[in-house]
């Protein structure tokens, strides 16, 4: 016969497993709430990134669209780059040229857009105070959501474009967007248990189905900051939890203890494993999208800033050169004044440094033309570089036995192979070995440089690019941010891995050219001449539109002996109605560029003498266009004996060949698409 106590023992141990199943139960049940609740939440972050995303790349286009149209490329290329644009990236309905009037006088696609043609959308019931705000702030603005001509709601986008001369409003770009574009890329995705609604101020946008359907289940709320609209993304969602948690305490009431235990210890790890890889992947887009940003917004300070500081570098540089000119016919207390001179030069020459590689990085260094054998040139540069790499470490070079030609000036392969060069000798730590390696590869020429140094881990291999990012405690920063600038800036690549405690390679794709023909000269052009015999001076139109810049150059080819006609403008330089043997002008003008300038002038004056200069050059074609007619380039900042002794130059030689070769895989004469 059982003892009291052990009649009670079953009793005991049932309830006593039913206490542990049933607080293993509700455990589950609480669990699978909260683990619902953080994906939901987590699911609409990701869904209003995923948005923004979406938004934020369209509007980037409708800027690129914006500098076009700021450069005075409106006209029917516009259209057809537009109609382009909006087949490879989607989402739009019509991108359209509003003028500063608020009427939409161009508009791409046309199909199904006409009746949009000639409104005014300052009369817009729904945009019309969006529209008025854009063109008084001069800010890029959404509108609420609307219903769209062409039928279904949608939102619109409009980004003003102002003259870069006097600031004026010159129109907006108004970009069309469809609701049902952004939904199927961005929220057709989601799984049936989700429902989704995008509103503005209480206005729906986008709305799931189901929404309504799912109106009391389970909800999470995420915001979608695109400039002055906030938009409310709301994720409902419905979790069929019941029936698991029912068959989990049938199944439970089977089992040991120790295997309900178990099995509880392994949900509750999976669910930290399923936030944990959520939180990662958060994390990895919310760093992919920093790291876009900053490299996009310092490559626009770098370009905006050097366009400006080159132009103040011209002024020092020719103020120094004409300096010394004065000095040498006054002869003052030479010694002193050489002395601030030369500091003078020298400063400005480091200051033009420092700007060449801020240009570098953004991509904006000035035009240079010109091929180079890659071959020849590496053997003929290659004891400077094993100068500079020490002699400590070995500089090996490769080289095929044929020639291969790049389209890369030669100045600027050196560049690159000096900062390789040099960052490879800093990896091996004034010990080991620096390989280059140069063979065809198709329509490319490959060069690569690896050393054996101690090689990078990936967090500095993720950043190895970036501007100022630097390991060494006395690195600027700019030396790999400036390869990368160069090479991409004239259609190549750069790739780099790296192993700890192995070494770094570096592999440069630049494209393959044919070699390039260089003018042929002949004989100076004839000239009368006057009173005895004596020639006359050289007729020179002068454009630029920094009244500091163009004063000093003028004075200088003044004093020089020329004959110069200055204007500030190129519609102004087209009204000149005398003879004019040279035309020297800035490439970036208001209006009218020089490019365009130039080619007017040489349909009335075939044998004009040209030369362009700028700081750098946002249309290469054009530069292109007119070296093949026997023009001239000159970078800025220069210095005015230069530009004087170019002039001469020019003036005693007949011109280039009327067409010039084309670099296969020329990406600087790229279409809008690749811009954006």
């Amino acid at each position: 016969m059982l003892s009291r106590p052990q009649r009670w023992l079953p009793i005991v141990l049932f309830a006593g497993i039913s206490l542990a199943l049933a607080g293993g139960w509700a455990f589950t049940i609480h669990a699978d709430a909260q683990d619902a609740r953080e994906r939901d939440e987590l699911l609409a972050e990701q869904t209003a990134l995923r948005v923004s995303d979406w938004v934020n790349s369209r509007l980037a286009l409708l800027r690129a669209l914006r500098s076009v149209a700021q450069s005075g490329e409106l006209n029917a290329a516009w259209g057809v780059r537009v109609r382009h644009a909006v087949e490879q990236i989607g989402g739009f309905q019509a991108i359209n040229w509003v003028d500063a009037h608020g009427v939409i006088t161009r508009l791409a696609p046309t199909d199904g857009n006409e009746a949009a043609l000639g409104r005014n959308l300052l009369d817009h019931s729904v945009v019309g105070d969006t529209v008025r705000a854009s063109m008084n702030d001069f800010e890029d603005r959404l509108s609420p959501p609307i219903d769209l001509y062409q039928g279904g709601r949608g939102f619109t986008a409009y980004v003003p474009a102002r003259a870069e001369a006097d600031g004026r409003l010159l129109g907006l770009v108004n970009g069309v967007f469809r609701a049902d574009q952004l939904a199927a890329d961005c929220l057709d995705g989601l799984s049936p248990h989700h429902a989704v609604r995008l509103t503005d101020a209480g206005e729906a946008l986008v709305t799931s189905p189901n929404f309504a359907q799912l109106s009391d289940q389970s909800r999470a709320i995420a915001w979608v900051h695109l400039g002055d609209r906030t938009w409310k993304l709301e994720v409902r969602s419905s979790h069929e939890s019941a029936p698991l948690a029912v068959a989990t305490l049938v199944f439970g009431a089977c089992i040991l203890l120790s295997a309900a235990l178990a099995w509880l210890l392994d949900i509750a790890l999976a669910r930290q494993r399923q936030v944990a890889l959520a939180h990662a992947e958060r994390a990895r887009i919310e760093a992919r999208l920093r790291a876009a940003e900053r490299l996009e917004a310092m490559g626009h300070l770098a370009g905006g800033v050097a366009h400006d500081f080159n132009n103040l570098l011209t002024v020092i540089i020719g103020h120094t050169d004409l300096l010394r000119a004065n000095l040498d016919a006054g002869g003052r207390d030479r010694a002193d004044l050489d002395e601030s001179v030369a500091a003078i030069q020298d400063a400005s020459i480091r200051a033009a440094a420092v700007t060449s590689q801020l240009l570098a990085f953004s991509r904006r260094e000035p035009v240079t033309h010109g091929t180079v054998d890659a071959v020849a040139h590496l053997r003929d540069v290659a004891p400077m570089l094993r100068h500079l790499a020490t002699e400590a470490v070995t500089v090996a070079v490769d080289l095929p036995p044929g020639p291969l030609w790049t389209a890369c000036p030669a100045a600027v392969l050196d560049r690159v192979l000096v900062n390789l060069v040099a960052n490879a000798r800093d990896a091996t730590d004034g010990h080991g070995t620096v390989r280059i390696r140069v063979r065809p590869d198709g329509e490319h020429v490959r060069i690569t440089v690896s050393d054996d140094g101690r090689g990078m881990p990936k967090d500095v291999l993720a950043h190895v690019f970036e501007p100022f990012f630097t390991t060494r405690a006395n690195g600027s920063g700019l030396g790999l941010a400036t390869v990368y600038g160069l090479v991409h800036q004239r259609g190549g690549t750069v790739d780099v891995s790296s192993v700890e405690g192995e070494g770094t390679t570096f592999v440069i794709q630049l494209p393959a050219c044919d070699p390039a023909d260089g003018p042929s000269p002949v004989a100076a052009p004839t000239s009368t001449t006057r009173h005895g015999g004596a020639a006359p001076a050289i007729r020179v139109l002068f454009v630029e539109d920094n009244d500091a810049v163009r004063a000093t150059v003028r004075r200088g080819l003044k004093n020089a002996g020329f004959d110069v006609a200055a204007y500030e403008d190129g519609e102004s330089a087209l009204t000149h109605d005398g003879p004019v043997d040279l035309l020297v002008s800035d490439l970036v003008l208001p209006g009218i560029d020089g490019a365009t300038v130039a080619s007017r002038l040489l349909e009335r004056t075939p044998d004009l003498r040209v030369i362009i200069v700028s700081g750098y050059s946002d249309q290469p074609g054009s530069v292109d266009a007119l070296i093949a007619r026997g023009a001239r380039f000159l970078a800025k900042p220069f210095e005015v004996r230069d530009l004087v002794a170019l002039a001469r130059s020019l003036m005693g030689r007949e011109r280039g060949p009327t067409t010039a070769p084309r670099v296969r895989g020329d990406a600087t004469v790229d279409t809008l698409s690749e811009e954006v």
